[in-house]
Formats: structure tokens, sequence, C-alpha cells
């Protein structure tokens, strides 16, 4: 079932590295924290369309169904079989080793 049906017959495309397992053309995935489904149409690693992507790879992944304006930078595309999770809160421990000498102060949005 096409969740937005001007979108049925296009994909948008993400730009991102494979942290963990593979992705591979026609894998079933979930873009998160939306918990939008979609289906992998086409890849791309180093300017060479594949069938998989493995762990360390920079890719574009075609996704299907899921409207460009909703994707935002972090969002993360898991296998639909296994989702990640989604959290409003988590505990960290952040120890910075230098402050960089234009910014010394570390703000929201630091980099």
């Amino acid at each position: 079932m096409p969740l937005i049906d001007k979108w049925s017959d296009r994909g948008c495309i993400c730009m991102g590295k494979v942290e963990a397992g593979t992705i591979f053309v026609g894998m079933k995935v979930i873009l998160m924290p939306l918990s939008q489904p979609s289906v992998v149409l086409s890849l791309e690693v180093d300017g060479e369309e594949r069938n998989v992507a493995k762990v360390g790879e920079n890719v574009n992944v075609k996704l299907k169904n899921i409207d460009p304006d909703h994707v935002k930078r972090g969002f993360v595309i898991c296998d639909a079989s296994n989702p990640c999770a989604v959290v409003d809160k988590f505990v960290a421990n952040v120890q910075l080793l230098e402050l960089l000498e234009h910014r010394p102060i570390m703000t929201a949005g630091y980099v």
C-alpha cells in the first residue's frame, strides 16, 4: 500500500554510509524515526550502480514512496524485519579533548 499516492512511481534518493549489515535492491526497509516503510529501488556506490552495499561503503539509495521533503539529516534506514528503536532521552558521557580555537565554547550544533 503506497504511503503517498503521488510518490508511488518515483523515489527519494538518500545519501549516507552503511553502518551495519548490508543493503540490497528490493530490500524492504523502514525510514526512522518516521517509521515509514519503503523498498530500495536502486543503489549507487562510488558512482557505480550496484545490487548490494556493505558496511563502510558510502551509498546513494533510491527509496520508493518516500517524500523527499520529509527526509532530514540524521534519519536512518533500517531493515523492516528488525527496525531500530527510537528514544526520547539517553545518557552519555562526553569528554572533550580540545575545543577548536575559533569556537571555544561548546553549544548546540557544535561540529
